[in-house]
């Protein structure tokens, strides 16, 4: 169990009930953008980001809010970032 927290990356494969659990997220704050500088980056589609949280309780939301919604997570990934890079065509 980690309890350091951090600026947390989490990205994520589910089997359906995407658009769920991603308004689920964003009501436990959760973004699907970042912002670096003045410009603001959208995050691929299953990925979410949020400040001040724990790997370990970012897949807790994670796991809760697939639970919540009846959607089938096949599998997560949550990373604290340190350094910030980011592209966004705008498509």
């Amino acid at each position: 169990m980690s309890s350091l927290l951090g600026h947390v990356l989490l990205s994520y494969d589910l089997r359906n009930r995407h658009n769920e659990v991603k308004a689920n997220m964003s009501k436990r704050g959760y973004y699907a953008l970042i912002t670096l500088g003045q410009n603001q980056y959208r995050l691929p589609n299953t990925t979410l980001y949020k400040n001040n949280v724990s790997t370990d309780q970012a897949l807790i939301d994670l796991r809760d809010a697939c639970l919540q919604e009846g959607a089938t997570l096949e599998k997560a990934v949550a990373v604290i970032g340190a350094q910030w890079a980011a592209y966004d065509s705008g498509t």
